[in-house]
Order: structure tokens, then sequence, then C-alpha cells
């Protein structure tokens, strides 16, 4: 049986060998909650005791205690960062996923020794996903998570085996807007450069770019309640993305009948002369498309209306067909492409980016400033493998594929390998390795489509944290069984779809 893999990337950590397996058995028998938070309490509480009776009291230097607790057996207490994870490694067992979980400062020592590393290749290669947790240094992420990225690059077999396999991560940072999210999106493109599929939280916690905690002190990561519920969705996203990829694998093994799938791609940045829809259009031509139906949509074409950030959004409850934003007028884009844009199977964002921006036409922003009402309508663009694909001029510097994944993945979506075409003199530099990477965009986009459709029907829904017009709204809604005309639309649709 394959599991998720999680990993602590903290110096403090406190479990070492079969403390780390203890930990995994005492979370199995965890049933509640709030069983857990009072578990991870208590185990915070002990290494921070620890630091207190072995001297920090008596203002004994910190290298020295932390080489001297360091010799401790490691199979009791937990440092902040794998008090994190093991919010989030408790979820996904809730889930029904396999777990396992190793400590990476017992692989790459303090002292930059590296010891046990076939052990941690082994669990590598058998694992379905990748869970990270660690601490925040200058809003990036600890030098033993690099250390493991490094490794993953550079072994072979590994970064082969990783492919698409999902990768989720927790960071903990000592204020509320200490660096995780920084942390957490330079994770994600390093985890989508490897070939990884990465992810964020769930719904749950609004669907961003992983678990969120708050601790500086030791023992300190129990009390913040957000970072407990961002951490615990986190662990709730991977096992549910683990498990669209086993379903999509079989389901696609399973069955001989062919299948056309919709693809669409959005180019919200072109040139005057659709410079950038020539190289696409070219680009498809030498790929195989036998399963695909293609559209490309230039949005360079369209009228697109800015967002006004309405108190109620959508406007309304009702079924996912029905164009539900406050902005109504026939010619803007989103009241004409509605259906097209919710009725994909994959979608790619695409753009155009010379070194000269005179001539270009970009409605990048306005785009994905509209698509808050999807977003808002319980993710209707969720649960999709996406990419952002890039025709970017040597010398453009718009760094685009990076906006465009963390704008992407606010959607609940399943984030792919960014598609990138170098172009320099009117030609692609790199065209062997990009129709590689979009050939394999696409056979994954087909096991994440077939998926979503093997597995139970569970709705989704937006929580409108920070909201307070929205959320009454939501609560009136909820409470007159409003969202029963949604779900039950969405339902029928899904099991046609089975």
């Amino acid at each position: 049986m394959t599991y998720i893999l999680g990993l602590s990337a903290s110096l403090r950590n406190a479990r070492f060998g079969l403390g780390e397996e203890k930990l995994i058995n005492d979370l199995k028998k965890i049933k509640t909650k709030n069983s857990l938070l009072k578990f991870v309490n208590k185990q915070t509480q002990i290494l921070l005791k620890q630091f207190f009776e072995k001297g920090k009291k008596d203002n004994i230097p910190f290298n020295e205690l932390y080489y001297t607790l360091r010799k401790r057996r490691g199979d009791r207490g937990l440092s902040n960062s794998e008090a994190a994870i093991s919010f989030a490694l408790w979820s996904a067992i809730k889930k029904g996923s396999d777990v396992k979980y190793i400590s990476l400062s017992n692989i790459f020592k303090p002292n930059d020794r590296v010891e046990k590393i076939d052990y941690l290749k082994n669990l590598v290669l058998g694992c379905s996903g990748i869970l990270l947790s660690g601490p925040v240094y200058f809003g990036d992420r600890s030098s033993i998570a690099q250390k493991f990225f490094e490794f993953l690059k550079n072994d072979s077999d590994c970064l082969e085996y990783i492919k698409n396999k999902p990768f989720a991560g927790i960071s903990v940072g000592a204020k509320r807007n200490g660096g995780q999210e920084t942390t957490l999106i330079y994770q994600i493109i390093d985890s989508t450069n490897l070939g990884m599929s990465a992810i964020g939280n769930d719904f749950e916690t609004t669907a961003q770019y992983g678990g969120t905690a708050v601790a500086g002190d030791i023992g300190t990561m129990p009390e913040d309640n957000y970072g407990f519920k961002t951490s615990i969705s986190t662990g709730s996203r991977i096992s549910d993305v683990v498990n669209i990829f086993e379903k999509g694998k079989s389901k696609i093994e399973k069955k001989r009948n062919s299948k056309t799938y919709k693809l669409g791609i959005w180019l919200l940045q072109d040139d005057k002369n659709k410079k950038g829809e020539s190289y696409i259009n070219s680009i498809l031509n030498k790929l195989n498309l036998n399963d695909f139906d293609v559209e490309i949509i230039n949005v360079v074409n369209e009228k697109i209306r800015p967002c006004i950030a309405c108190d109620i959004c959508p406007t309304h409850i009702g079924p996912p067909p029905e164009y539900r934003c406050i902005i109504k007028q026939d010619d803007d884009f989103f009241k004409r492409y509605h259906e097209k844009l919710i009725n994909t199977d994959m979608y790619l964002i695409a753009a155009y980016s010379p070194s000269s921006k005179e001539k270009v036409i970009s409605y990048y922003q306005q785009f994905i400033e509209r698509t808050r009402y999807l977003r808002r309508d319980d993710y209707l663009m969720g649960n999709q493998l996406v990419a952002p694909l890039v025709i970017s001029e040597i010398g453009s510097n718009q760094n685009l594929h990076i906006r465009m994944l963390t704008s992407l993945i606010r959607h609940q979506t399943i984030l792919h390998k960014p598609l990138i075409a170098y172009e320099h003199k009117n030609k692609i530099l790199n065209e062997v390795n990009l129709l590689k990477d979009f050939q394999a965009y696409l056979n994954v986009s087909k096991i994440v489509k077939n998926g979503v459709e093997a597995k139970e029907f569970i709705p989704n829904r937006y929580h409108h944290y920070g909201y307070k017009v929205s959320e009454h709204k939501y609560q009136q809604d909820l409470k007159e069984g409003k969202f029963q005309i949604s779900d039950s639309f969405r339902k029928k649709l899904h099991e046609s779809k089975n």
C-alpha cells in the first residue's frame, strides 16, 4: 500500500528513529480534533520543559543546549514544525490515507554530515505524495528543506519517480505575516519544476497555498488556532488529491472506450498581430491530440470589465451554468463565455510576453480578478490540472508563470509544471523540451479528470473568512436550504459523467 510521506525540515525536531514510527502510531489512535490538539500540545510542552530542565533557565548557551538535547533518544516531544505536520498527517489518516513520517534533520545533520540517505530514498520511492513542514527563514524555507529539494533533483531515480506526485507544504513563522506564504510559494515553484503536482490547503480554509502556522518560541504552535485549521485542511487536501490520482489511473486502465477531453487554452496576453496565438497553434500541431478537443480563446479580442469586489458574490445561489456575476453587460467576456469556462476538463492560462511591450494587449489581471465569482461559487474551476503556458521572449523578464501559479492555486486546482517557451529571433529555442512537458501535461490531465469523475460527489463550500456581509448571507442561504438546488444539479452532472 502506498503512503503519503510527511517530512519536517526543522533543526529543532524532537522525533528520530523509532520515535518517528511512534508518532504515526499515536496519531492513528486519536479520534477527534480536540484529542489531537491535547496530544500535540502535551508533546510540544515536553520539548519546552526539556530546554528549561537542561539549562535554558541557567543561561547555558543555546548551541550547547541544542547538541545536548539531540543526544536524547527522540521518541518524545514535538517541535513546532512537527506539531504542524502532526495535524496534517492526522487529517490524512482520517481521510483513509496511509502515512509515514521522517525528520529531515536526522538525514541532513547540522554539522553538514548526511546520514541514512538510502533510507530517505526508499521512503520517497514508495510514497504516493509528499507533505513538507518547516520553519520560515527570511521569507524562505530552511536550509534542510533546500537540501531535500536538491536531493530529489540530483537523484535520477527519485526525480523520475516523483513526477506527477502530489506535493503540499506547511510553513511556520514567528508572526502572522512572517513569510509563511512566500515560503510556500517558493516550494510550489520548486516542486512543479521538478515535475510534481502542487496543491494547497482545501476549501475548509479557503484554498490557499498550504498550512500557515504561527510559532516563535518552542512549544507555542498549538496555540495558533488558524494554523491548526490550515494544517488540518492541507492534510485533507493531499489525501483527496492522492485519491484522485489513484482512482484516475485505475479508471483509465479499466476503460477500453476512447473519450474526448475538452482542453481550454485562455490566451490572456498577446500582441496586436496575434503572434502568441500563432505560436500556440504551431505547438499544438506538433502534439498528439487524438483524445482532445482543444479551443483557444484569445481574450485580447474581448471586453473584460474589472471586478468591483461586490459585498455579495456570486449574486445568488443557483446551478453552475447560470451566470451569476453582478456585471451583466452582454458584451462582457465572462457573460459570453461563462459556460465554456466551467465546462472544460482541463485548462491552460496562456500569455505571449515579448521584450517590447509597446504592442502588447493584456487582460491578464482583469481576467484573474473576475474569476472571483467562480472561486466563491464553491470553486467552479477547481480540481482540474492547470498550468501556465507562456511564450516568453528572451529578456522580457515578466515572470508571468509565477503570478499564474499563485493565482490558480486559489481556485483549489492541481498545479502542473509551467509550460514555458523561450523565444529568440522568432524561434522557440526549447521546443523539444516544451513539447515533452506539454505532452506530459495532457497525459496527467486525463488521469486527474477520470479520478475526479470516479470520486464520490461531495460539495465544496467556499467559506467567507474576512467577509462578514457575505458570511451572513451564506449562513442565511444555508439555513433556508438554497444550496440544495446547486448541489442537486452538480451531483446529477457528476453522476452522468461517471
